[in-house]
């Protein structure tokens, strides 16, 4: 082998070995991103099992949805409107009623 052949030869190897390491090196970061998203989903399903997967406990700083306090500002509501009787009129002109 001469040595021109023997060069082209070691080129092709290092940029095989090259190629070889770059791809082992995105399947790691795709591993650790794996890895990471479970132990999320993890903690999430521990906090589910314990019953402290909600609003309050994860502090999200949203309102939440209080039944006795939306029925005690509907209750006095009129059982129709105006707005309601011209939806209600606009959905049967559709077909949708």
């Amino acid at each position: 082998m001469t040595a021109s052949a023997r060069r082209r030869c070691w080129v092709a190897r290092t940029t095989l070995d090259v190629l070889d390491a770059e791809q082992s090196l995105l399947e790691a970061r795709a591993d650790r991103i794996s890895a990471e998203s479970n132990l999320q989903l993890a903690h999430y399903q521990l906090l589910a099992a314990m019953g402290l997967l909600t609003v309050e406990n994860l502090q999200l700083g949203i309102p939440t949805y209080d039944p006795s306090q939306y029925y005690n500002a509907v209750r006095d509501a009129p059982a129709t409107s105006k707005q309601g009787e011209s939806l209600d009129r606009v959905l049967r002109a559709i077909g949708r009623n």
